[in-house]
């Protein structure tokens, strides 16, 4: 005897909600694991290139702005596997050619490597959240990424600084990263596929049922379209535009990726610049680099906090163009403080944390709007090809630090610039 159509219908909705659980947790994973390989390089910077930092900060960057600037013209041609053993293959190269190599020139190809890889798991996996619960998955995966910035620094502080391990195990150590990636992905992860085949089973002839057992948010979208309907549209709504017409399309996307651009660039720009021009006393070394490193744990563990915020908290448009603003503010703030040295104590960490939250609610929150705006034939497409902004920001600022750093130093009579204001 068959069980009651309620109760089969129960179960399924459990086996959902399970797949759901397991779904986040791999998100917030594939977030942790992407970021965490360039983090730990740019944490080393110093001891790939001691002579020229900036170089491997450049390395790390434009790369990854090439990479996720042509993503929405080949990604599509490429499985979401492929993609994922190819991620996981440079992050494997990275730490060998880092770790293993004896020249800065080869180090260097790492760092690439390392870049290369960043650029294709972001764009990768803010596309595949279309597939799920967009607003959830986003969120999950903007949270790990957050923490990756806590645990890169923290893997080459416990096992280089305080443990006193090499430079080299540190990073032959992390080699066990790329194969919880692959595991996350092809074990954890449930394949879009897969999540096709259970929601058909559940709308068909129960679909009253599973909404009320779903609830409004997870049901409606659902309700509306299948999952292998909206694929089918997104494919060849994507496949039919021409490169003219995706270049526009990416255009179009201004009204999120401006503030992301902006965002990175005024925090990154204190990272690179001003932070470093700030101590006490200014005119200690030592003193100058203990500001920069509290100063980036603040930054860190505030960029976790707020990217983890997506499913608490959605800005809107005018909120999400506000947050920049204050952040281009707090640099201006930052600036004067290291000319001037008013309010100059470590009460300054405070502004530090802040500069973190704004930097992580643009993040989450722009590609949540982006996901909750766009088409939905355009939404794959759309998330993967804002991530270049950031990068682009982080470029930008890469630069402007190095002219802030040189005319902070000389205004505070200090050695040691690379540039000479």
């Amino acid at each position: 005897m068959a069980p009651p159509a309620h109760l089969e219908v129960e179960n399924q909705t459990k086996s959902m909600y399970m797949s759901q659980v397991k779904n986040n947790v791999a998100f917030w994973l594939l977030g942790l694991l992407n970021n965490a390989s360039y983090v730990i390089m740019i944490a080393g910077a110093v001891k790939i290139s001691a002579s020229a930092v900036g170089l491997v900060y450049l390395c790390a960057v434009l790369p990854g702005i090439i990479c996720k600037a042509s993503a929405p013209y080949w990604f599509h041609k490429v499985s979401y596997s492929r993609r994922m053993v190819l991620a996981a293959f440079l992050m494997v190269m990275a730490f060998l050619f880092v770790g293993l190599g004896e020249t800065r020139g080869v180090q260097l190809i790492g760092v690439v490597c390392a870049a290369l890889q960043s650029s294709i798991g972001e764009a990768s996996c803010l596309a595949l959240t279309s597939h799920f619960h967009s607003q959830t998955s986003i969120t999950m995966w903007s949270s790990g990424t957050g923490f990756a910035g806590v645990f890169g620094y923290a893997w080459v502080a416990f096992l280089h600084v305080i443990g006193g391990l090499s430079f080299r195990f540190t990073l032959l150590s992390a080699l066990v990263l790329p194969l919880i990636w692959v595991y996350v992905f092809f074990q954890l992860l449930e394949s879009p596929d897969g999540r096709t085949h259970m929601i058909e089973e559940l709308f068909t002839g129960n679909s009253i049922l599973v909404m009320d057992a779903l609830g409004a948010e997870e049901s409606e979208p659902l309700a509306r379209t299948n999952d292998t309907e909206r694929n089918s549209r997104k494919l060849s709504a994507v496949a039919r535009m021409t490169f003219k017409e995706k270049f526009m399309f990416v255009l179009g996307l201004w009204s999120y990726t401006v503030p992301l651009f902006l965002v990175y660039f005024a925090e990154y720009a204190m990272q690179s610049g001003v932070w470093t021009s700030i101590g006490f006393p200014v005119d200690d070394e030592e003193a100058r680099h203990r500001f920069y490193v509290y100063a980036n744990w603040m930054y860190q563990g505030g960029v976790f906090v707020s990217r983890s915020s997506g499913t608490v908290w959605q800005a809107e448009k005018p909120m999400l163009w506000a947050m920049p603003g204050i952040q281009v503010v707090l640099l201006l703030f930052f600036g004067c403080v290291a000319v001037y040295h008013v309010l100059y104590n470590w009460g300054l960490l405070l502004p530090c944390f802040c500069t973190g939250l704004l930097g992580g609610a643009v993040y989450v929150n722009a590609f949540t709007l982006i996901s909750r705006d766009v088409p939905v034939e355009y939404k794959e497409f759309s998330l993967a090809a804002a991530s270049v902004s950031d990068s682009i920001g982080v470029a930008a600022a890469d630069v402007a630090g190095i002219l802030l750093q040189g005319c902070l130093f000389k205004l505070n009579g200090l050695q040691g610039a690379d540039f000479k204001c």
